[in-house]
């Protein structure tokens, strides 16, 4: 679910919600309407109701959405304490706010979701994102939903409310790493997503494409009209779930190609990277993990779908090797 509470003297534009929103000290260039926060460590708190750690310069509606945030979440109150009501990043458009993009943003211990997509009528890109510890406290006890990328699902509402057409989000060169139930997850969507070079590591689903029948949004099917392109899982419990393959388009995914991925396959896998700070210009961090070692099987192994590679084709996963 969308985040609890508010606390930036700024309205949030309609679509975005998260538990609170801090704006960057450096305002967006009119020149350029994507700004990005250039800071992970600017904290916002609402005693008794969540504990919020994130920075967002998101620009005006319609072409807002958040570039460069941090979000670390905790509901102590609703559930029971299991934080059910608190993600990350949230959104949640209405008919006519188009344009929204979430790039280069980190959200990790959420009690709940770490991107929550759920309700919408329009399309939305995470690009670059990475989520990861969602679903625990900071001790690692279970909390909520837990799902890294949750990017879909219409909840609630009858086939008569869907929004036509419905619309399919795309999750493209993002990272999700142990997060308590799935790492990108679909969310009993209606229709199709469309996930491209995202790498998915030790949660207990790596990708999960659960959907629900159009015939009347409430029984519960494998996910049709999916897009499936050069992702990559490793150390799930499950890697894929849930997934009619031949109602979706699925190519050159680690769990559709004869390659064995190992611990070897990667430069570093040490988890403790994901938190190092940014860069000066506000750039995620370039790390080591999950970057692919020379000798794996994953390089060259992916199709086009329109992103710069730097071999003979393509490599699997959300960074292209050097």
């Amino acid at each position: 679910m969308g985040g609890a509470g508010g606390h930036s003297a700024r309205k949030q534009p309609p679509g975005f919600s998260s538990s609170s929103l801090a704006r960057s000290s450096r305002r967006p260039s009119p020149a350029n309407r994507f700004a990005s926060g250039l800071s992970d460590t600017t904290g916002l708190s609402a005693p008794a109701i969540a504990r919020n750690l994130f920075t967002c310069a998101p620009t005006p509606h319609p072409a807002i959405s958040s570039f460069g945030c941090h979000a670390c979440n905790y509901d102590p109150v609703s559930e029971g304490g299991r934080g059910g009501n608190t993600d990350g990043l949230g959104y949640h458009a209405r008919k006519g706010s188009t344009g929204n993009i979430f790039r280069g943003c980190r959200a990790w211990f959420d009690s709940d979701d770490g991107f929550d997509f759920i309700n919408f009528d329009e399309v939305a890109r995470i690009e670059n994102c990475w989520a990861f510890y969602n679903g625990y406290s900071t001790s690692f006890a279970p909390l909520g939903d837990a799902n890294g990328l949750k990017a879909g699902g219409e909840s609630g509402r009858r086939v008569e409310q869907l929004p036509n057409p419905i619309p399919r989000h795309v999750v493209v060169g993002s990272v999700a790493v142990r997060n308590k139930v799935n790492g990108f997850y679909a969310n009993h969507h209606p229709g199709g997503l469309e996930w491209t070079n995202n790498t998915a590591y030790k949660n207990r689903t790596n990708f999960n494409l659960r959907g629900r029948d159009l015939k009347d949004h409430r029984s519960v099917i494998p996910g049709r009209g999916h897009v499936l392109k050069n992702n990559l899982g490793f150390a799930g419990d499950v890697e894929v779930a849930e997934l009619d393959a031949a109602a979706s388009e699925v190519s050159a995914n680690a769990f559709t190609l004869p390659v064995t991925i190992t611990a070897e396959d990667f430069l570093g896998l040490d988890k403790a990277d994901l938190v190092k700070p940014r860069k000066p210009n506000g750039d995620l961090p370039d790390l080591p993990f999950l970057h692919l070692a020379p000798s794996s099987d994953a390089i060259d192994q992916g199709v086009d779908v329109g992103r710069p590679s730097k071999g003979q084709a393509p490599d699997l996963g959300a960074f292209e090797s050097v």
